[in-house]
């Protein structure tokens, strides 16, 4: 691919689209695919010699299992996956129907489908654009940026390649603190200060240092609810999702506790709830919402999402003849290079993926995390 003097995002998501991401289909089909089809006949089994269904019925058709449950002394609301996962310890044949359907909505979408897109070289393609409120790049046609960890994990490089990622670091929160001009947020960051740590120390009335592993994971989780606007319930409810032993009183503590602390915080998500425009970093501003938390989401998403951008075409400049850039996740990029010369790739990335954000981010420090694979 020719470069042109002047790099842009474009010829970005056309090297994404012309590229593609190396998939390991042979690996997938017999790690996953195979596995999968084998439990699904089990599962099939299984509910057809426990409620004697007529071999003529379709475990795809709800009415037909519901008559089969009735008759077998069930009385199930919905055959719907989120019933059918409240309810799969009540009886093993909830919980065999849960796996069933869980396993043929995954087929359905990551099994033949998939395999089926995948071009003779071994290559996904998706399109990409940055048309998205906040300036994100998305991928469809597959929607590479969100396919589950058990098919992502079959991304990779090619033969003699390979794949270099760079992650960045906190980046919203980073974000946020120069947006909100928090001076406990930045000082933070600025001294190397584990921030889910400090947030969980702020909630549990305890020094950042003595925080256990549980401590942290819950001070992560009220960081990244919080900045995106979530109430005391809202909170509530993902805390529960980690398995926090907590109250709703609690989350309306930590809630309280959040903002005493971080008051820069609570003043900005104030003043720009009110706002009708918002402002993100480097002239970026929106107008149009379609709901209140967008006021929230928008500068930060919209922000990191420049951000990520300047870095993109830092890096795509820079590229040597047989490198490319194979994929973009949020704030994530793969760089794909000969494996011969992968301290050079890793170098270019990292510098890159620094000086763009940089432009953006001025305040607080720019990190990282390289991986190589």
């Amino acid at each position: 691919m020719a470069k042109s003097t002047v790099s842009t995002i474009e010829d970005v998501l056309t090297m994404l689209e012309e590229k593609g991401i190396h998939f390991n289909s042979s690996s997938y089909e017999h790690d996953v695919l195979r596995p999968m089809n084998q439990e699904q006949e089990a599962l099939r089994v299984h509910v057809f010699d426990h409620l004697k269904l007529n071999k003529n019925t379709s475990l795809d058709n709800d009415t037909d299992v519901i008559w089969g449950l009735y008759r077998g002394g069930y009385k199930p609301n919905s055959l719907n996956l989120e019933y059918l996962k409240s309810v799969r310890t009540q009886a093993d044949i909830f919980d065999v129907l849960y796996r069933y359907k869980k396993n043929r909505q995954f087929l359905k979408q990551f099994g033949l489908k998939l395999l089926n897109q995948v071009d003779s070289n071994s290559y996904l393609h998706g399109h990409w654009s940055t048309d998205t409120a906040t300036g994100r790049l998305k991928c469809s046609s597959p929607a590479l940026q969100s396919f589950p960890p058990s098919v992502s994990k079959y991304f990779g490089a090619p033969p003699g390649f390979t794949r270099i990622t760079g992650d960045y670091s906190l980046i919203e929160l980073k974000i946020l603190a120069q947006l909100s001009h928090d001076p406990v947020l930045m000082h933070a960051f600025n001294e190397g200060i584990d921030i889910h740590s400090q947030t969980a120390g702020i909630v549990f009335g305890k020094d950042h240092r003595a925080i256990t592993t549980v401590e942290r994971k819950i001070g992560k989780k009220i960081n990244f609810s919080i900045i995106y606007g979530a109430g005391s319930e809202s909170l509530f409810a993902n805390l529960k999702k980690e398995n926090a032993l907590l109250t709703l009183e609690d989350a309306k503590q930590f809630r309280n506790s959040f903002f005493s602390t971080y008051r820069g915080v609570a003043q900005w998500q104030n003043n720009v709830l009110k706002s009708t425009i918002v402002h993100g970093l480097s002239g970026l501003s929106w107008s149009t919402f379609p709901s209140l938390n967008c006021h929230l989401n928008y500068p930060i998403q919209g922000s990191a999402a420049a951000g990520l951008k300047l870095a993109l075409i830092l890096l795509y400049k820079n590229l040597k003849p047989g490198w490319y850039i194979s994929h973009c996740v949020h704030d994530e990029i793969q760089l794909i290079v000969p494996t011969t010369d992968v301290l050079q790739g890793q170098k270019l990335l990292n510098d890159a993926m620094v000086t763009g954000m940089e432009i953006i981010l001025t305040d607080v420090p720019v990190e990282l995390k390289i991986k190589i694979n």
